[in-house]
């Protein structure tokens, strides 16, 4: 009835599935949980492969790294029942009714998404700051308000889709790296008609990036959303795409680089404090992606 497909790269998962296990269990379901590890360090393997000892769990290690768009895409190949739930591998539940709250909904929707949350508190480490705060400012978002925009507001960290759509609508897999592969999947299922009904049925998000890879990251998915973005694959749902056509039509683009500029060593010490402006994070966006598309 249900497969959990849970992608792992570099991180212990093996308390988050014991979790969905003994949830699915309690839900009496006929289920399975493929977790495929993309060639993570032997650290987390070690951790990792004891789970492979479970019934109903398959564990498999990949021997070179494949990426996130491939490894979904496998997973879902190899699934063996058509309701898939593609979890990330650093999270946690929020409900011990998590598994039965999908399955409330389960035969109802296509594609149904439940959400990303964060601790209440800031990590005490202040190198993680960033990316708590700004998933705490920008990613954490009711259903009520996703629903206003279903295909801007859907991310790949915990949702759940018909197996027969991800065959004919897979993962693209020319992004290279981190960023925008949930985008362009959200718009492949709009230009197809293929609805999102979003829930309040959360996981948090515990897997934090240092400021400086958080960065590295965010620079790399600016390059990927160039990418789609000559392939005519985005439409203006994207803000920071809105932005970068309007800064192209005003012939404004010279001011940006110029505060930019000035700005940089100013930009870059704020986002690494524990007081990050998010106007500064989408300043360093834009600029990275204006390189990008070479203009």
């Amino acid at each position: 009835m249900l497969s959990v497909l849970v992608p792992i790269y570099n991180f212990d998962v093996v308390s988050f599935i014991n979790d969905i296990y003994k949830q699915c269990e309690i839900a009496n379901i006929e289920f399975e949980i493929l977790c495929y590890d993309d060639c993570s360090s032997n650290v987390f393997k070690s951790k990792n492969n004891t789970l492979a000892n479970r019934q109903k769990i398959t564990y498999f290690e990949l021997q070179k790294n494949i990426g996130r768009s491939k490894i979904r895409n496998l997973l879902a190949e190899n699934a063996k029942f058509d309701n898939l739930l593609f979890v990330d591998c650093d999270s946690k539940t929020v409900s011990d009714f998590y598994i039965k709250n999908y399955l409330n909904t389960l035969t109802t929707y296509p594609v149904i998404y439940g959400g990303r949350s964060y601790e209440s508190f800031p990590p005490s480490d202040p190198n993680l700051y960033l990316r708590w705060f700004y998933g705490i400012k920008r990613e954490v978002k009711l259903a009520t308000e996703r629903t206003t925009e279903p295909y801007r507001n859907f991310m790949t960290n915990n949702f759940v889709i018909d197996k027969a759509i991800v065959l004919k609508i897979p993962f693209d897999e020319s992004l290279d790296g981190y960023g925008y592969e949930d985008i362009l999947f959200a718009q492949q299922l709009k230009k197809s008609n293929i609805s999102i009904h979003h829930i309040d049925n959360s996981l948090v998000h515990v897997g934090l990036e240092n400021t400086s890879e958080f960065l590295k990251r965010t620079a790399n998915g600016m390059k990927n959303l160039a990418q789609i973005i000559r392939h005519n694959q985005v439409d203006e749902d994207i803000k920071i795409y809105r932005v970068y056509k309007k800064i192209n039509r005003t012939k404004s683009k010279w001011i940006i680089k110029l505060i930019y500029a000035l700005l940089k060593k100013y930009i870059r010490n704020n986002l690494k404090s524990n007081t990050p402006n998010l106007l500064y994070f989408d300043l360093f966006k834009l600029q990275h992606l204006m390189n990008e598309m070479k203009s």
